[in-house]
């Protein structure tokens, strides 16, 4: 590997050498990681689409973890929508996040009418959760997820 180092207006050349058992150490938690990643959407993808209401709306953010048993992440999807999801977040709390989102403006028209989740002990580690969510935003490519994470007023 050759890394370029900015030297005082010169640029010098450094040739790194890797130690090759950190390499293969962490050649091997990556493919354990992304196996994880995979069996994890595998499941994902499987679990029922429910209807956003009744139920789901009465939950109250201060008493209710939203029924699952472990952290999730969720896709938030429009009636009719098969392909990509309006939105996909990870929440300690599926039910204080659906009242929250339930709250917002600025989804895509329709707005979304469905929910699907996975709750799994994997996602209890909030680093892996985040990536699972990162994970299935690029797979899934959901429509809204830009629109609501970049703040008013920015590039």
């Amino acid at each position: 590997m050759t890394t370029i180092i900015l030297n005082q207006g010169s640029i010098e050349k450094q040739t790194a050498t890797h130690n090759k058992p950190l390499l293969n150490e962490i050649g091997g938690e990556m493919k354990s990681t992304i196996k994880k990643l995979q069996d994890l959407f595998g499941r994902f993808e499987k679990e029922t689409k429910r209807e956003y209401g009744g139920d789901w709306k009465d939950w109250e953010p201060s008493r209710t973890t939203g029924g699952q048993k472990h952290p999730c992440v969720y896709c938030l999807w429009q009636e009719g929508s098969q392909e990509n999801p309006s939105y996909v977040g990870e929440t300690v709390d599926l039910g204080k996040r659906l009242w929250d989102h339930d709250k917002a403006t600025g989804w895509s028209d329709p707005k979304w009418k469905f929910v699907q989740y996975v709750s799994d002990e994997l996602l209890e580690d909030g680093e892996f959760r985040q990536l699972f969510e990162c994970f299935c935003i690029y797979i899934l490519k959901p429509k809204d997820n830009n629109i609501k994470r970049k703040p008013k007023g920015t590039i």
